[in-house]
């Protein structure tokens, strides 16, 4: 079983997620998640790839990713 973050780590990631949802809302969009990949080495992915991306974490089904703190 893994363990559990600390406090600490946690905030690493928050504060991680807070840098991609850059307007704010509390979540972070295809656009957002978009402009954070089209930034990482490589070739960026397609609008469809990010949407699979998103999907594939996307817990209360609502398009984004949220940050609930149980990571």
């Amino acid at each position: 079983m893994a363990r559990a973050l600390s406090k600490e780590e946690i905030q690493v990631f928050k504060d991680l997620f807070d840098s991609y949802d850059t307007d704010k809302g509390g979540n972070i969009s295809v656009e957002e998640f978009a402009k954070v990949m089209s930034q990482s080495p490589g070739k960026p992915p397609s609008k469809d790839e990010v949407q699979q991306i998103i999907k594939e974490v996307d817990l209360d089904g609502d398009g984004t990713i949220n940050f609930n703190g149980k990571i």
